[in-house]
């Protein structure tokens, strides 16, 4: 099951929660637009394709309060979905769970910084064409061995991290063994390398290791490591 997939499934549970009736009450005080009685009835009106200004008008409200809010996050990522999944038509089985988790951060991240002020019309094209553009960046890169990832938490960065964020650090990375996201060696991996101060040669020397591979099996690992955090937003 991929990051989108499995997505899908936290949705269904999710969609009933009482943090999400908690949330569109709140909506419906702050923003006109968000005025329904379920997320149900507020995802069909967006999917309706009868009224599409109307439909993009409730998409702005929510990317409007998505930079602060998980749950108008969540439900943005949500409706935007289906048009993720078409973009993944035709990938390469052998390559789809890589693609689908950069295709999965990226339009958790776009969510999140969308320029409302400056792009206020066709939020939903708008903002798959980035993360269509991110992916097409990704590739590039790929294919000339310089694929990395965009916006790396703090504590990803390649330097020393104060104690607070390495404690997060290490619980994420012992929750995505656990929930099968990431394989020990892997996980050990990005701790020795991005909380431990030790060099990817430094890694690859003592174990007698290729550096390249030992750098593609880290971005590849960072790269699910992220995609599967943001089942945790």
């Amino acid at each position: 099951m991929n990051i989108i997939d499995r997505l899908e499934a936290e949705w269904r549970t999710l969609r009933d929660a009482p943090v999400m009736a908690a949330a569109l009450a709140n909506w419906r005080a702050v923003d006109p637009r968000l005025g329904f009685g379920s997320l149900p009835e507020l995802v069909t009106a967006v999917e309706c394709r009868d009224d599409e200004e109307r439909a993009d008008g409730i998409l702005a409200a929510l990317v409007g309060l998505a930079g602060g809010d998980d749950c108008a996050a969540r439900v943005v990522l949500q409706l935007l979905l289906p048009g993720c999944k078409a973009m993944m038509r035709g990938i390469p089985r052998r390559d789809a769970d890589e693609r689908t988790a950069v295709v999965a951060a990226a339009l958790f991240d776009r969510i999140r910084t969308y320029p409302l002020d400056r792009r206020p019309h066709r939020i939903a094209g708008n903002i798959l064409m980035d993360v269509r553009h991110r992916l097409l960046r990704w590739e590039a890169d790929r294919r000339t061995g310089h694929a990395s990832l965009d916006r790396l938490p703090e504590w990803m960065q390649p330097t020393a991290s104060p104690p607070e964020q390495a404690a997060e650090a290490v619980a994420l990375l012992d929750w995505a063994v656990r929930r099968g996201h990431l394989d020990r060696e892997s996980a050990r991996l990005i701790a020795l390398t991005r909380l431990g101060g030790r060099s990817v040669a430094s890694v690859a020397a003592a174990h007698g290791l290729n550096e390249q591979s030992l750098r593609r099996r880290r971005q590849r690992a960072e790269q699910r490591l992220r995609a599967a955090a943001l089942t945790l937003a």
